[in-house]
């Protein structure tokens, strides 16, 4: 049994090929780094009708409850969350059993096993619908690389894009993800600012030890080029059809730095810090094959039901 476990989390770009019909069930899973812009999308959604529901059969019931009920129209792009589905990814799930940062291998079974329902759920009940499941960035963890939550080495705790295009692909769902990019500087800055580059990282900083902090900041910007580099390769496994970028700031933009609360010094040193970072997130914006910019719900429909 653990064997299957193993293979689905860890399939590799050679032996998946995905496939799914115009009338599929969208699965939709943002992928970026902590200060990408995640938030910014969850924002976003609060203004724009997402519905969170428990879990998949409450989300189908209500779905086709309010169709039968109202003239529905049918180009209506319908977007929809299940806390279950997101617990069972990363948040505390039966006793902190989820897949992204499981505490058992039997745990990490149970939740498989979840995600395997929920999602099986969607892609049978509404299929030849326009519904979108948003996986993240709607509620419960952000699913950032790495993400925290559910205690432990938060640097470990990274999301994997292969196991779900394998569960997705498995009933025929269609899986789409979109990439969130910005300056590298910024980015970093933004977790620097929040305290992310310590806590929970196992980076101690002893009170006014500036060299402490100073070896912290590097560390937090060694694991930020990890995650993006994980995540350029995950990308391997998607069609291109599968995947899009979203840019929330790039160094041209002067005004996104002075909005970012960073000052001009600490971002100069951040920009060379971050070069390593800066070569992976061009190396996926040179192979993103297309865009979608912040808050633009048409363009994300058109895209995903093109």
């Amino acid at each position: 049994m653990m064997m299957a476990v193993l293979a689905a989390l860890f399939t590799t770009a050679a032996d998946f090929s995905s496939y799914a019909a115009a009338d599929s069930v969208k699965f939709l899973f943002f992928a970026g780094i902590e200060g990408s812009g995640h938030h910014a999308w969850r924002n976003m959604w609060r203004h724009n009708g997402l519905r969170t529901m428990k879990n998949a059969n409450v989300a189908v019931q209500h779905i086709i409850s309010h169709e039968n009920n109202t003239s529905h129209d049918n180009n209506k792009t319908i977007y929809v969350t299940s806390t279950r589905l997101q617990s069972a990814l990363s948040n505390s799930h039966e006793g902190r059993n989820n897949v992204f940062n499981p505490q058992t291998a039997g745990g990490l079974e149970k939740a498989i096993r979840v995600v395997e329902d929920e999602v099986r759920t969607f892609a049978s009940q509404l299929k030849n619908k326009r519904v979108v499941v948003v996986i993240n960035t709607a509620a419960g963890n952000m699913l950032s690389y790495p993400f925290g939550g559910g205690g432990g080495y938060k640097a470990i705790h990274m999301p994997n894009m292969e196991f779900l295009a394998r569960v997705i692909d498995d009933v025929r769902g269609d899986l789409r993800v979109v990439v969130l990019l910005r300056d590298p500087a910024l980015a970093v800055s933004s977790g620097i600012r929040r305290g992310y580059y310590h806590s929970g990282y196992h980076c101690g900083i002893a009170e006014g030890g500036d060299q402490d902090r100073a070896r912290c900041e590097m560390e937090y910007v060694r694991l930020a080029t990890q995650g993006q580099r994980l995540i350029f390769e995950q990308l391997h496994v998607l069609s291109k059809r599968s995947w899009a970028c979203s840019t929330l700031a790039m160094p041209d933009d002067h005004a996104e730095v002075v909005r970012s609360r960073i000052n001009e010094d600490l971002y100069a040193h951040l920009d060379v810090a971050t070069n390593g970072l800066r070569m992976v997130t061009d190396d996926i914006i040179a192979k993103c094959p297309a865009h979608i910019r912040l808050g633009e719900i048409n363009a994300i429909s058109s895209w995903l039901f093109a």
